[in-house]
């Protein structure tokens, strides 16, 4: 049987706001701070022996170096494109190390300090932010499992967050280690509200446009107060660009925190720079997962927007985790809003269920099992040879390579994450009250019902003025527009809504206006309809149509339909069948006859056409 996590509790005094009110050191093995903001990673960086901060990302690095003055001792980040030079000369300079260094870069940290004859292992080590090790394994593999080779080697390791992964998606080699859990007395309690919307990018640009008019006042235990500073997280740097084009922000109104990538300044334009964290503060904070944890951002009256698009899938918040470490970004006390969240989110595109999931994850495990075994038997030449598979994501099982003992292991981690990824994308935000479960789990109270828009919140008024207008709305006007006569606003008008709904043009050039309106406006008809439509499925029915209807014999009305409606379903096409449908393929006459002494209505199929 598996071991399960026994924690062990440490309770904070009464009125402690940091960790180093009542700690000396961060424990050996899982840390669960509970709170963020309560220095965690200060608390290692004020530490008289040389500590090692595993870090997940160069922003957050970057963000603790630039804030150093206050510390004891000099903070050395080490990450891509940093030179040896300047490690030797802080090693040289510094009796007390402490280094903070990337996943990818940990590996380079141990050989060059073993260059200058020195252990990497007898450092503390702190791995921050720990439950990213499950969340980023999907596009980070090699960079975590290499991480997690040398973790536990460290004299003294401690594996932090403030916001663990749920204890199903935990790896065994984890829950075999020492657990512990502070408990506050003051815990700051998180007050997210949810606005579920089909179009999370334009609720976000309303929410601009209120900004700009000085209209985003939120109650704040019983008073109105006014936020002047919006801060969106969200995953997609072509999300960002979507809202900041809706909602015409000019460069100086907007300060964009992602990564500084060739793709990403091309798809901001060369009209917004990418900045840091610390980087003086606009309007508008735009933020991608780059910041989401450990970066620190400062403001008075700025308020944090999540945003979580179902349609894509890195864009999804995880409620456990993430949503915890976008509220707790902004640092400044005094801020009213620190405890209050949006969270703007589409639900419904699930793609598979979970038994079918189960089963594929079964046969990956099976055949990363056999796998293993295989190569594990093979010879060195052919061991040899399947490595750059896993060295370029080839394969997609459960697999890793132990370089040490040069065999091939199980990938529990890579299993996990397998696991919470299709819980996040298939299970969470397969509708409203799924998510909602996902708070309530998560010890977040996020109100009674699950999927209603509005109604359930205290700022009603304030998420209301946001909502877009419905799908069968925004098409109602476009078809409008596009069966009058037009001005050229109007026409401009057009382009957008193409734009920005390209399936508007492909429902109005296929169907009339009156079969759109037949279809009540809604997409899976409009689809079905277009499906009933095409060459292929014409001729489908055509050819069951002539081989099941017979020239010059008598069909009653009630026979016709149901022969119809047979042959539809015959073909997958989800249309009305009516008797008058014959006449796309025959000449047909209306005619009565008596049947069983009652007049029956019919036809007659005189010719093909």
């Amino acid at each position: 049987m598996k071991n399960e996590i026994k924690k062990q509790i440490i309770k904070a005094p009464k009125q402690a706001k940091y960790l180093s009110d009542f700690l000396t050191d961060l424990p050996k093995g899982i840390f669960n701070k509970k709170q963020t903001n309560v220095g965690g990673t200060h608390l290692a960086l004020t530490h008289p022996e040389n500590y090692i901060i595993i870090a997940p990302t160069v922003e957050l690095i970057k963000n603790k170096v630039e804030n150093q003055a206050n510390l004891p001792y000099p903070v050395f980040g080490l990450y891509a494109d940093v030179p040896n030079s300047d490690f030797r000369e802080y090693i040289r300079k510094n009796e007390v190390h402490h280094i903070m260094v990337t996943y990818d870069s940990l590996p380079k940290l141990i050989r060059w300090l073993a260059a200058l004859d020195i252990d990497a292992y007898t450092y503390n080590a702190l791995l921050d932010e720990y439950h990213l090790t499950l969340l980023t394994m999907g596009y980070r593999e090699r960079a975590i499992v290499g991480m997690m080779e040398h973790i536990t080697k460290f004299s003294h390791y401690t594996l932090m967050s403030a916001t663990p992964v749920a204890d199903e998606f935990v790896p065994q080699v984890l829950k075999e280690m020492d657990y512990t859990e502070v408990e506050w007395e003051n815990n700051l309690i998180l007050k997210p509200q949810r606005i579920r919307t089909p179009n999370p990018y334009a609720v976000a640009a309303n929410i601009i446009e209120m900004y700009k008019e000085g209209e985003i006042w939120l109650d704040v235990d019983g008073i109105s107060v006014q936020s002047e500073e919006g801060f969106f997280f969200l995953n997609s740097v072509k999300g960002i660009k979507n809202i900041i084009d809706r909602a015409e922000l000019t460069p100086d109104e907007v300060k964009i925190v992602c990564s500084d990538t060739l793709r990403n300044r091309e798809t901001l334009g060369s009209e917004f720079k990418i900045s840091g964290s610390l980087s003086e503060n606009r309007k508008f904070t735009f933020i991608t997962s780059k910041a989401f944890e450990g970066s620190d951002f400062f403001s008075q009256t700025g308020v944090v927007y999540v945003i979580s698009d179902a349609k894509r899938k890195h864009t999804l918040i995880d409620i456990q985790t993430q949503l915890y470490q976008c509220a707790g970004r902004i640092r400044t006390e005094s801020n009213p809003f620190r405890t209050k969240l949006f969270h703007i989110y589409s639900t419904g595109y699930a793609t598979q269920t979970k038994d079918d999931f189960d089963k594929e994850q079964q046969e990956r495990i099976q055949h990363s099992k056999v796998i293993i075994d295989t190569q594990n038997k093979a010879t060195k030449e052919i061991r040899l040879a399947y490595r750059p598979r896993l060295s370029k994501d080839l394969e997609s099982d459960f697999i890793l390579y132990n370089e040490e003992e040069d065999r091939y292991e199980y990938n529990e981690i890579k299993e996990k994450f397998a696991e919470f990824a299709f819980n996040l994308t298939n299970s969470i935000y397969k509708n409203g009250l799924a998510l909602r479960k996902a708070y309530s789990e998560a010890g977040v109270d996020a109100g009674d019902e699950g999927y209603v828009y509005a109604d359930e919140f205290d700022d009603q008024d304030f998420i209301k003025s946001v909502s877009t207008s419905s799908f069968k709305d925004l098409l109602i006007h476009y078809c409008h527009l596009r069966d009058m006569q037009l001005l050229y606003d109007e026409r401009e008008l057009i382009k957008q809504y193409e734009r920005e709904y390209p399936k508007f043009k492909y429902y109005y050039e296929r169907l009339t206006s009156a079969e759109i309106s037949t279809c009540k406006y809604v997409e899976r008809a409009l689809d079905e309809k277009i499906y009933s439509k095409s060459p292929q499925v014409k001729n489908a029915v055509a050819k069951e149509v002539f081989l099941a209807f017979k020239l010059n014999l008598f069909y009653s009305l009630k026979d016709a339909k149901q022969m119809l409606k047979d042959i539809y379903k015959k073909v997958g096409s989800k249309a009305s069948a009516k008797s008058t449908d014959l006449s796309a393929y025959f000449e047909v006459e209306n005619t009565a006859r008596r049947l069983d002494d009652k007049r029956v209505d019919g036809l007659v199929l005189t010719r093909r056409k």
